[in-house]
């Protein structure tokens, strides 16, 4: 029984996959495509205190990914409500936001209890 899974091994590895008849005809086409370094977007790390004296302003533009740190001396949950994105936050865990803004805009970041405002995205065209 082994020496035929064994010889049934060899055999498939010696047998081409894609055999083809002298009858078919294949063809193929590459297409290649070329990006610009303005056309990609580029990554925005920032990391915030909601204990911070006053909200900083993220700029960004359309393209652009943020991925924002949020960080709270107290339990908390942190929205971005343009955005439909709330996450959970305490002092040993941030919550952490990757943002793909489609539109150009002023989008808040905010604590819910007690509210106030953490941050502001600019995004612009």
């Amino acid at each position: 029984m082994l020496v035929l899974l064994v010889l049934s091994s060899v055999a498939a590895a010696l047998i081409p996959i894609d055999r083809q008849t002298d009858d078919e005809t294949t063809s193929s086409s590459t297409t290649t495509t070329t990006t610009t370094a303005e056309a990609e977007g580029k990554l925005i790390t920032r990391r915030v205190s909601s204990a911070a004296p006053k909200a900083p302003t993220i700029r960004m533009k359309v393209g652009d990914e943020l991925r924002l740190i949020v960080t709270s001396p107290v339990p908390n949950v942190v929205e971005i409500d343009e955005f439909g994105d709330f996450e959970n936050v305490d002092p040993n865990f941030p919550a952490t936001f990757d943002v793909f803004p489609f539109g150009a805009g002023q989008f808040d970041v905010r604590l819910l209890d007690p509210p106030g405002l953490v941050a502001t995205i600019d995004v612009s065209p």
